[in-house]
């Protein structure tokens, strides 16, 4: 079954992302969610809105690399929803 356009485009977002991720960009990474985004760093509090995730990148960042892979094993688009469904991998180092 072929996916449709909007999966296909939830896919090059999320390639977007990652290599945004890989590289340190918090820009673009910012620029990837939605403005109500909610973000939950392991053992930390949620962070909700561009603006607490940009902060808290930022300063993952300054004291960090990190390099994720994903590997998408589905896309769902049902009306205005969509999920995907995958596993990763992501690397830390300390600067």
């Amino acid at each position: 079954m072929k996916p449709g356009a909007e999966a296909i485009r939830i896919e090059e977002i999320d390639r977007e992302w990652i290599a945004a991720f890989n590289a340190g960009d918090v820009e673009t990474v910012l620029s990837l969610y939605t403005g109500d985004v909610v973000v939950m760093p392991p053992g930390e509090p949620a962070l909700h809105g561009r603006e607490a995730v940009g902060r808290w990148l930022h300063g993952f960042f300054e004291h960090h690399t990190a390099r994720q892979s994903l590997v998408n094993d589905e896309v769902v688009v049902a009306g205005e929803w969509a999920w995907m469904r995958g596993h990763f991998s992501l690397v830390i180092e300390p600067r």
